[in-house]
């Protein structure tokens, strides 16, 4: 499958935002365990967590969208579309950013791609068959050709 690299690149990126999640939720609980000030760096804490997890939406979805683009698996024209607009945005939503998107996105555009593609190979015939190869001669001609290829005989 040639797109799967796309595949790959989305599962990594979602894996690698779900990991940082996991590290980060981990540190609201140790920091909240401290006496005294626990709560206030817990909360700061989860502050910078988010802001971690937007500037990986922002840099590595930006770049993975970039490659979905470049591949022509997401047209340009259809960045903004509604159907393509949820998978974008979730990443921005608190706690719901560890839905992997990112890998949604790369399935349905090479799922919609491999449908695009198999549509126009049914539509046009492959370039090395010749269309006149399979018309059948009609009665007449191949009785013209039979009587044309017997030999004169000389009287």
């Amino acid at each position: 499958m040639k797109y799967l690299i796309v595949i790959i690149t989305g599962i990594c990126i979602d894996t690698f935002q779900i990991l940082v999640w996991i590290a980060m939720t981990g540190v609201f609980v140790a920091v909240g365990l401290l006496p005294i000030v626990g709560g206030a760096v817990g909360m700061g804490s989860e502050l910078v967590g988010q802001v971690i997890d937007i500037c990986i939406s922002l840099t590595f979805g930006g770049g993975f969208i970039f490659l979905l683009v470049f591949l022509d698996l997401l047209p340009a024209r259809q960045l903004l579309s509604m159907n393509r607009m949820p998978f974008m945005l979730v990443k921005f939503i608190p706690f719901l950013d560890i839905v992997p998107s990112y890998t949604a996105l790369a399935v349905v555009s090479v799922l919609k791609k491999l449908k695009e593609e198999k549509l126009a190979a049914a539509s046009n015939p492959a370039p090395d068959e010749d269309p006149t190869q399979n018309i059948q001669p009609t009665f007449q001609e191949a009785a013209n050709d039979n009587i044309q290829a017997q030999p004169q005989l000389a009287v």
